[in-house]
This record gives C-alpha cells, structure tokens and sequence, in this order.
C-alpha cells in the first residue's frame, strides 16, 4: 500500500486528538516521498494552529527556536519542491475536530450517573498521560532471526498471535498481577508471532449514559499499547471484553456497547488493516438468544464510520466451536471481504482447565494427560471440522482460533502435545489462531523471569529463533 498514516507526537492536546492525516504518495518516490510527507505534515501541523497563545510553542515544534516567516515557507516548499522532483499537491484539509470527545468519568454527575458495578478509575501507576508522545520506533528483528508468517489464510493481515491476558480486562491494569510492558512487543515479535489480541474492558472506563465517553486516560494508554505493538511490525485484534451485564440483561446494555464501539470506531478509523475490531469476547447467557441481531447491529455501527475495518464476529455460548451454527450471518456481512469469524477452544475442558481455582470442582481434574490417542485427537478434529463447514456455510469466511490454552497445572508434556495439535490442525484447515495467554496462568512467558518456557513455544511456532534456555 502507498497509504500513509502520520502521526505527530509534538502535537499539542487539543490538537493530539484530532484525526490522524492521511496523504498517498507514490512509492516510486523512495526518500524523496518520505522527505516531502514530513514536510507538508510539518506545514499542516502549522496551519491548523491558530496564531494566539500556541504559537511560540509551534514555531518551536516545527523549527526549533529559529523564527518562522510566510516567505521562509516558500522558499522551503520550492527547495522540496526541487528534491522531490514535481509540484507539491495540494495539502491535504485537516478534519474538524470528532464529536466523540472522551471525558474522565469523574466529570460525569455523581448521583443520578453512578458508574456500574465493573467501572473504576484509571490507576494513576499504569495511566499514560495525555497526549502521550509516540514512542521510538523499536528496531525491526533481523530477519534471519525472526521466522517468515505462516499465512494460514491469505485473506487475513495475520497468523499466528498470543494474547495480552489479565492485563487490560481486569478491573484494573495491574489487579491481576500483569501491567503491559513496552518491551513485550519486540519480544514476542522476535519469538515468530505476528499479531497480539487485546482484551480491553471498556465498561470500567466508560460512562453509562450516552455518549458513554471513555476515560481520556485509560484511552491514551490503549493508544500506546497499540502504537507500540504496530511499531513491532505486529498486528491488533482489539476487542470488548467482560461485559458482563451482556449476559444477563442484554436489552438494557446494547445501546452502551454500542455506544462504546461509536467512539473506538472513529477513534481508530485511521489506524492500519493490521488493526481489527472484535464487537464482544465470549457472548453468553441471556445475550445467547439475541447475539445473532445485536452483532449485526454492532457489524453495523462500525461500518457506518470505517468501512474497510476488518470486523471479527462471533457465536453466543462463550463463542464455542460446537456452537457456531447458531449464529447464521446475515447475507451483507457474508458478502463483505473484511470480515472474519472467531471461535474459542478449551476441549477438552477437564483437561485444559484442571485444577483451575476459578472454575468449581476442577481439582478433581488433576492428573488428566493428554496423550493424543486417535479418539483423543478425532474429538479435536471433528469439532474444527464443524467449524470449517460453518464457515464455508456462510461466505467462506475467515477464521481466527481466538483463545486456546492448556493451564500450567497440566501435565507438561500432555500440555506440549495438545497445544501443537491443536495448532497444527487449525493451520491445517486454514485458521489463523491466538494463543491463550502470554504471561499468566496459561503462559508461554515469565513475567520475572522475563524468558520464554521454550518447549511450549515451539509447540506453537516450530521454526522460533528463541533457544532453549541454559
């Protein structure tokens, strides 16, 4: 793509919020093109400011203390001018600033607006500051150290991801013992993964009347995480996570998840493909019989302000692989080449979550193996199986295993055999997939030791540069 998204770390608050300015350029033009997009971002930076109390501050942003003069613009449009070859275009128009403007909720009135249940308030160990200046670009692994994505479906921007756990959809950041570090990134790029999954809970952050406006806080930190994780050459499967209210009064509910996906959608609009939106992890519940409409509905909301968003949708019954054939995908979201589905898979589950001490009665799992014994491994493959035809059954969508995992408490070895299986299969039939998680309970990363557990890694990615550890 010869699109270009350009971000201004310099840029002042009330103008850090503003949509990103987007400009195509020929890619034929190498240095020359890169020379003349700083430019004019640097003269549309100067022109959307007015000239009243920021302007010492943009002449510093923009020449450091030199002065700045209407003619010394035009002799520097000529000189770039000259280096690139060609006339300069006409300077893209800065957008007015978004409607959608995100407030803390503690401006929200006290009493009549009391937050829900999962609302809290932004901790101030784990905020980031608004605005907060883009990060520098981390170097890009050496290739010869990072193996090639495996493109299990090539409709799809990516493969082979891991998700950020009981980081971000925890009440807090940091409540369930994980802070996101900056570092992650070019560690788990390195490792052979090309995308994160971030779960997000929202509703903590979010108002409960419209226009459920985020936390400007919380919302600069999801924006950081993300920038960061683009800066590592990896992708972002973005999603609403633990809305629980979902499951047992829907109807009252989706006019703020909605709401909510209003301002992420134009929040996010102008960020790359590799950026996509999940409308909801793991439906369930009351919202079971109604998902089927509600997602059309949320598919919708997206679309109407960014339409080449890839859109990922989902089943009710905790998005199971058994129970995709409940959901039967509208025709117009079948038809739409920027959608994909995503199921979740934990089977079985007596293995996967024995001794798990969040799930009732799972100690009497202990000592379950798994030994990949044919019916052990025909129970896996009939279930993908199933997923597959649902698919193909409803426009030949894209698939994503968004969430599986084995926890720590199994059996190493049973652990090692059915994550590869389970890997294996799923790219077998074309699904790209996410493992479930990177630094917890269901780990492949220490997070004090800051290392890899090596052979679980390369269950998932044969061909990691990650060595053994000594």
């Amino acid at each position: 793509m010869s699109r270009y998204s350009v971000r201004k770390p310099h840029m002042l608050p009330q103008i850090r919020r503003r949509k990103k300015i987007t400009c195509s350029l020929s890619e034929k033009n190498g240095r020359s093109g890169h020379c003349f997009r700083k430019f004019i971002e640097q003269v549309i930076f100067f022109q959307d400011l007015t000239f009243q109390q920021h302007t010492k501050t943009a002449r510093r942003s923009l020449f450091g203390t030199a002065p700045f003069t209407i003619p010394g613009l035009l002799i520097l449009s000529l000189l770039v001018s000259g280096c690139t070859g060609g006339a300069i275009p006409a300077s893209p128009v800065l957008p007015s600033d978004s409607s959608a403007a995100v407030v803390s909720p503690s401006s929200l009135p006290d009493e009549e607006t009391t937050l829900p249940t999962d609302t809290a308030t932004v901790p101030a160990a784990t905020s980031t500051p608004t605005p907060s200046p883009k990060p520098a670009k981390p170097p890009r692994p050496e290739m010869s150290a990072t193996p090639e994505p495996v493109r299990t479906d090539t409709r799809l921007p990516f493969s082979r991801g891991v998700n950020l756990g009981n980081c971000l959809e925890a009440p807090l950041e940091g409540a369930w013992g994980l802070v996101v570090q900056d570092e992650w990134m070019a560690t788990i790029r390195s490792a052979g993964f090309d995308h994160i999954r971030l779960p997000v809970r929202w509703t903590a952050y979010a108002g409960i009347k419209a226009p459920y406006a985020v936390d400007e806080r919380f919302l600069a930190r999801v924006d950081h995480i993300v920038d960061t994780a683009l800066n590592a050459d990896l992708g972002v499967v973005l999603n609403v996570h633990h809305y629980a209210e979902m499951a047992t009064d829907p109807e009252a509910h989706i006019d703020r998840l909605a709401g909510i996906w209003i301002l992420l959608a134009d929040h996010f609009k102008d960020l790359p493909e590799t950026v996509a939106f999940e409308l909801m992890n793991e439906p369930n519940g009351a919202a079971d019989a109604v998902w089927p409409d509600m997602s059309a509905r949320l598919y919708d909301v997206v679309r109407k302000t960014d339409a080449d968003r890839w859109i990922c949708i989902t089943n009710g019954s905790w998005s199971a692989a058994g129970k995709l054939a409940t959901l039967k995908v509208p025709d117009k979201i079948q038809q739409d080449n920027r959608v994909f589905a995503t199921f979740h898979f934990y089977e079985p589950f007596q293995f996967t979550h024995q001794n798990a001490n969040w799930v009732a009665g799972s100690d009497a799992w202990a000592g379950t193996k798994w030994d990949g014994t044919k019916d052990q491994q025909a129970f896996i493959t009939s279930l993908y199986d199933g997923v597959s035809k649902w698919a193909e059954m409803n426009g030949n969508l894209p698939v994503l295993m968004g969430e599986f995992g084995a926890y720590a408490a199994c059996d190493p070895l049973s652990r090692i055999r059915w994550t590869e299986f389970c890997a294996r299969e799923a790219e077998r039939r074309g699904f790209a997939w996410s493992y479930w998680e990177f630094a917890s309970g269901f780990g492949i990363y220490g997070k004090n030791s800051k290392k890899y557990d090596v052979p679980l890694l390369k269950a998932l990615i044969p061909d990691t540069a990650v060595q053994e550890n000594k």
